[in-house]
């Protein structure tokens, strides 16, 4: 019996241009009426996720950060918290800020990028879709990035845009010289560091937990590699048209792109309450 559908936004639920499809709205339309849970399992922190998602009534929970946080939706209480030191953030910044790449923080449920980076956004080749999303969400940071990383009160996950390949390679590398970090990636061009422990597979596993859902009970939608963790917690592992190919290789089977409103498209084909 399905009780739960976890999915992956950018890529997945969302369109190109970041906006939900009629069919995808039906979709949570249709989980109210049987319920079953939505949960919108994303990079973005919660202040970044569609208001139209976040305000829907089958939407309770928010896994959020790429696992490193997850919200109780009525009240925005954090219930779990997997989060980045200050210090081991200043260690890795002061390693990396010879580079030609963003640093941008998401910590208080805002994401922080510095100034001088913002102004040449254009010049990390960024998707239309994700540089309006980045333009519009990202906060400035007006004074010295070291003294804005030991003011923050709690850091959820990093993100770096980079331009090519060598200097990709480069990041992961003096990345992986620290033990409690990992990295993932959800975009062409970006890399997305995180605690070692938090991932989308943990925050769904957890959240399983809390509620009493069997995992065997969830189906799970994605398209790119910070996915992977989600599909492989979940008991019916699905990959969007547009997946990466590692997405594609651990998945039971690939539905339609986002463009194409896969994970209605594979809903109501698959699951009779949805049918209807």
């Amino acid at each position: 019996m399905l009780k739960m559908i976890v999915s992956d936004l950018d890529g997945t639920f969302l369109t190109e241009d970041k906006k939900i499809s009629q069919e995808n709205y039906e979709l949570l339309e249709k989980c109210h009426q049987y319920n079953i849970l939505f949960i919108p399992a994303s990079g973005r922190l919660l202040s970044g996720m569609n208001q139209e998602i976040v305000d829907h009534p089958s939407v309770l929970y928010a896994i959020c950060g790429n696992g490193s946080s997850i919200y109780s939706i009525k009240d925005r209480k954090e219930l779990f918290f997997c989060g980045l030191s200050n210090n081991l953030v200043i260690d890795l910044y002061n390693k990396l800020k010879h580079f030609d790449i963003t640093f941008d923080i998401f910590s208080n449920n805002e994401v922080y990028t510095q100034k001088s980076v913002m102004e040449r956004l254009h010049e990390f080749n960024l998707d239309k879709g994700i540089y309006h999303y980045v333009i519009s969400s990202r906060k400035i940071v007006e004074n010295d990035m070291i003294q804005f990383i030991r003011s923050c009160s709690q850091i959820d996950r990093l993100n770096i845009f980079y331009k090519d390949d060598d200097t990709k390679r480069k990041v992961i590398d003096i990345t992986k010289q620290f033990s409690e970090l990992t990295t993932s990636s959800s975009l062409k061009t970006n890399i997305e560091v995180m605690n070692k422990k938090a991932s989308k597979g943990n925050a769904l596993k957890w959240l399983c937990d809390r509620l009493d859902v069997n995992c065997e009970e969830v189906v799970a939608f994605g398209d790119a590699n910070n996915d992977v963790t989600l599909l492989q917690n979940a008991g019916i592992k699905v990959a969007m048209g547009n997946a990466c190919i590692e997405l594609k290789l651990i998945a039971d089977t690939i539905t339609t792109s986002n463009e194409e409103s896969g994970v209605a498209n594979y809903c109501f084909k698959h699951f009779e309450e949805l049918s209807k």
